[in-house]
């Protein structure tokens, strides 16, 4: 349960991180965007991550992902700094952003037990393409260039479409879990 919580944390986080962004990028929606935050919050660290080791001009690694994080940190910042008032959706909508944070803890936690008691075969990473995707996932996770190594035939790089991977990888590196959970 703590590697749950972890997990939890570091997403609510990457979306803090993200907010004021997202808060002023869909300034014309009635939620300001605010459930995209997490997805921006993910996304663009991992994305610049992405970008530069694929133009070979940075290694992939947590320092790099650090490196994303504090750019969206300092981008933020300069958001809460340039519009003041940014933050007031949060006094004023509290109760939909409240709605919104125990939707996303309760379908976290719902998929996680549905995991763990038996949902798509129980725990064990042993039926369907789990076996797969893990090790495309460490196959990213051990890689420092892009395109990774494939862990199924060496000395070639993974002929597949793989960010959602990287994407999960990313989490992986931040959070400092292992990747078989």
């Amino acid at each position: 349960m703590g590697a749950l919580l972890l997990w939890w944390l570091l997403v609510e986080f990457l979306g803090l991180l993200a907010l004021p962004l997202t808060l002023s990028l869909f300034r014309n929606l009635p939620d300001r965007g605010y459930p995209f935050a997490r997805i921006l919050g993910i996304l663009l660290p991992s994305f610049l991550a992405w970008f530069l080791v694929m133009w070979q001009l940075a290694t992939y690694g947590p320092a790099l992902l650090a490196f994303g994080l504090s750019l969206l940190a300092l981008l933020s910042a300069l958001l809460l700094w340039r519009e003041r008032g940014l933050l007031g959706f949060l006094r004023e909508r509290w109760r939909y952003v409240l709605g919104m944070e125990i939707f996303f803890a309760l379908a976290l936690l719902g998929g996680a037990l549905l995991r763990i008691y038996g949902g798509w075969g129980g725990p064990a990473i042993n039926h369907t393409e789990q076996p797969s995707d893990l090790a495309l996932l460490n196959g990213i996770l051990q890689s420092r260039t892009l395109p990774p190594q494939d862990p199924w035939l060496a000395g070639y790089s993974i002929n597949y479409y793989y960010f959602g991977y990287f994407l999960a990888a990313s989490l992986t590196h931040l959070s400092g879990l292992p990747s078989s959970l």
